[in-house]
């Protein structure tokens, strides 16, 4: 027997799902890691993105001195920040 809160847990859980898999552009695997864990991503694009890295800054090997040499990491496909 189900309580009423894994009941709510899995009807908020199945809403984001559908919403995350939209007209099943994406896997379905893929839709639920992003329910379930979505990390740094702010969207289905981000999370399934194949992530193309783009480093600026001393720190990274760069040769921008901007914020005192650090730069920073981001991807040029989706933008999501490889700091975080």
């Amino acid at each position: 027997m189900r309580t009423t809160h894994q009941l709510l847990d899995f009807a908020v859980t199945n809403v984001a799902y559908r919403e995350a898999r939209g007209n099943l552009h994406y896997r379905a695997i893929d839709a639920l890691g992003y329910v379930r864990d979505p990390g740094p991503s702010v969207d289905m694009e981000q999370y399934t993105c194949a992530h193309q890295w783009a480093y600026t800054g001393t720190a990274y090997g760069g040769d921008d001195t901007s914020y005192f040499g650090e730069g920073r990491c981001y991807c040029l496909r989706c933008g999501i920040d490889g700091d975080v």
